[in-house]
């Protein structure tokens, strides 16, 4: 019921037409250099957007978190040596190898299409968004978030840059629809959540669905945009985050924003983060639990008890936390006179 945030229009600085048509010919260039081993990557109805909104920012330095090939790295390093500007281009991916194929470094691409890339480039491998930011030092401009999909993870990924974004700073995300591909089942929201509930200037390509999309931040942090990030933070999450990127987290909204703030976001992560950590737990609980009334019908039916007793204690150390596949056991190896293998296994039941 307040409107936008205030101290700037709520429009986009940029439209999808502008962004698009500036965008348009880089794309179509790097496409033709693309190498053929790239893929898992933004698509061509994407990458104008992605490109063309570098290209009208001119920002000094870019951030990426979730470089995989680093086929967009390629966009933006190309989009960015064209303002003749000197400019940075950072990425940040927690895995040390390309996703799609093991035997390539992460960011492989780049190394391939910019063995001396014309803008100042570096990549931060092996680490979380939230622990890199000293590294990445402030003034970012713009960032790109295309890591878990996830709900929360776009969303802790921009807090986790808080202290490093630029006033106004514009941030990318990738995936916004990833949810409605059949495929995923309705998950992977996160980018979603996060781009819909942001209540300043946006923009997002002409795709219909569109997967990617910019919002911009305002020149000062905003208790209206806040309020709504901490809301966006209580919707159900997909999946529980580890206990030290949430703390992590939590310090950079400390630098960035104050104690007061960020003692409301850590309250609302713990306590969301707590929730599904235990849906975790039922989940995996229930489907053990599944597997479990299968192996021991398949026991029952055993035509002898060595038979079974092997049956089980193959299944124990694959369901370790199922008591009724340890008190089969005992079972099984009593019947065979095997009294202390059977304590043992009724111990494990126990």
């Amino acid at each position: 019921g307040t409107g936008p945030p205030t101290g700037y229009n709520a429009r986009a600085v940029f439209t999808s037409a502008q962004c698009e048509s500036e965008g348009a010919a880089v794309a179509a260039a790097m496409q033709a250099r693309m190498p053929a081993w790239v893929g898992g990557n933004i698509s061509v109805h994407d990458q104008p957007l992605l490109a063309g909104l570098t290209v009208l920012l001119a920002p000094s330095k870019v951030v990426e978190i979730g470089v995989a090939s680093g086929w967009s790295g390629c966009l933006f390093i190309d989009a960015l040596s064209r303002s003749g500007r000197p400019a940075q281009y950072v990425g940040i991916d927690a895995s040390l190898t390309y996703y799609l194929d093991r035997a390539r470094s992460t960011g492989a691409a780049i190394a391939e299409l910019f063995p001396s890339p014309p803008v100042a480039t570096r990549l931060l491998l092996g680490q979380m968004a939230a622990d890199a930011v000293d590294v990445v030092g402030p003034g970012v401009e713009l960032a790109f978030i295309d890591g878990d999909h996830r709900h929360p993870w776009a969303l802790l990924d921009l807090l986790a840059l808080l202290p490093v974004l630029a006033p106004s700073a514009h941030v990318l995300m990738h995936d916004l629809h990833l949810c409605t591909y059949e495929r995923h089942k309705h998950t992977n929201r996160g980018p979603k959540y996060l781009f819909e509930a942001w209540p300043g200037p946006k923009v997002h390509s002409s795709q219909r669905p569109p997967m990617i999309g910019a919002i911009q931040l305002p020149p000062a942090p905003e208790p209206a945009w806040l309020t709504i990030l901490l809301d966006t933070l209580h919707t159900p999450w997909e999946t529980p985050v580890p206990g030290e990127v949430i703390a992590a987290v939590v310090r950079n909204v400390e630098r960035a924003l104050g104690t007061r703030w960020a003692g409301q976001f850590a309250g609302t992560l713990d306590v969301m983060n707590a929730t599904a950590t235990r849906q975790a737990v039922i989940a995996r609980a229930g489907s053990s639990s599944r597997i479990g009334d299968a192996v021991l019908g398949t026991a029952a039916a055993a035509p002898d008890a060595a038979t079974r007793a092997a049956l089980l204690e193959e299944a124990a150390n694959y369901l370790p936390d199922d008591a009724r596949i340890h008190h089969a056991l005992a079972v099984a190896l009593q019947r065979l006179r095997q009294p202390d293998a059977a304590r043992a296994a009724s111990a494990r039941a126990i």
